[in-house]
């Protein structure tokens, strides 16, 4: 699968802004390391995974942390292995997404 440029360009944007003395634009493939994540658990004790984790333990998961944490670039990561997985992931930004007025209900045939 072929990756428009508008996509591409966003799977590599740090969305913060970065210099470095070497290169004109510092690319989040450049500086990300692979973080590890606190997995919930049913006990008090910590569960502790590294990120790849969640490629072999495919299924629903919630990222959740405080702001510039690292929770869009992890989904970013983890959508560019899913594609070298051959999957088709599909990120859905919340903000972007419109409520349809209650007048305007899809009725489905």
């Amino acid at each position: 699968m072929q990756l428009t440029d508008k996509a591409s360009s966003w799977l590599s944007d740090t969305e913060i802004v970065l210099t470095h003395r070497k290169v004109n634009q510092v690319s989040l493939d450049d500086i990300y390391v692979v973080p590890d994540v606190e997995l919930d658990s049913s006990n008090d004790l910590v569960d502790i995974k590294p990120a790849k984790y969640l490629l072999q333990n495919l299924g629903h998961h919630i990222i959740s942390g405080e702001e510039q944490q690292g929770k869009t670039s992890l989904l970013k990561y983890l959508y560019k292995e899913l594609l070298k997985l051959s999957f088709l992931p599909v990120y859905l930004d919340a903000l972007n997404i419109k409520k349809r007025p209650q007048s305007k209900k899809y009725r489905g045939h």
